[in-house]
C-alpha cells in the first residue's frame, strides 16, 4: 500500500505539493515527540524546547 501511494503521488502530484505533505508529516512527528517528552519529563532539561520553534502545530491548527 505504501509503495502504491508513493508511486501514485510521485506520478500525479507536483514536487511542491509532495514536499508540503512531507513537511506536515515531519511537523506532526516533531510536535508529538515534544509533547510526549514534556509529559514524561515535565522539568525542562533542554535549553530550547521544540515548542518554541515557529511553524504550525498540526494538533491544533488545520493545514
Amino acid at each position: 500500500m505504501r509503495a502504491y501511494a508513493a508511486t501514485t503521488a510521485h506520478d500525479h502530484l507536483p514536487g511542491g505539493v509532495r514536499r508540503a505533505a512531507l513537511d506536515r508529516v515531519v511537523d506532526h512527528c516533531r510536535h508529538t515527540a515534544d509533547a510526549a517528552d514534556r509529559l514524561m519529563n515535565p522539568t525542562p532539561r533542554h535549553p530550547r524546547s521544540l515548542a518554541a520553534l515557529t511553524g504550525p502545530n498540526p494538533t491544533t491548527e488545520p493545514p
